[in-house]
């Protein structure tokens, strides 16, 4: 059987849905219902952001620092983000970008977790 690739909209859908999710947390909302894992097309499976921020607590991972800059991207002005995550000895760098500077950040959290895991 062959594998399907998401195409861009999917991912772009994708990415949207996740910093939705990042700013309902940043809100104070409850993300327990989310969904911790999401499948690749290659049934492999991805952490998402509540998935992310799920083991963080668990495993007590912590943010040790971030970083931003504004830059104009496509003409509009976006936010590089970096985030730096601990677990024990191990320091690993995530990084994200969006043209809002929270999301930025919270995306580069979860990519900083990913590394770690």
């Amino acid at each position: 059987m062959k594998r399907r690739t998401p195409t861009i909209d999917e991912m772009i859908a994708s990415e949207r849905r996740e910093a939705t999710i990042a700013l309902r947390f940043l809100a104070g909302e409850s993300i327990d219902t989310e969904p911790l894992w999401m499948r690749s097309a290659n049934n492999q499976p991805i952490l998402t952001y509540a998935g992310a921020v799920n083991l963080a607590e668990l495993f007590g991972i912590e943010r040790i620092g971030e970083m931003t800059k504004v830059a104009p991207r496509n003409g509009m002005p976006a936010t590089f983000a970096t985030v730096t995550v601990k677990l024990g000895t191990n320091t690993r760098l995530g990084a994200a970008v969006s043209r809002h500077p929270q999301v930025a950040v919270e995306l580069s959290f979860r990519n900083a977790v990913k590394q770690i895991i």
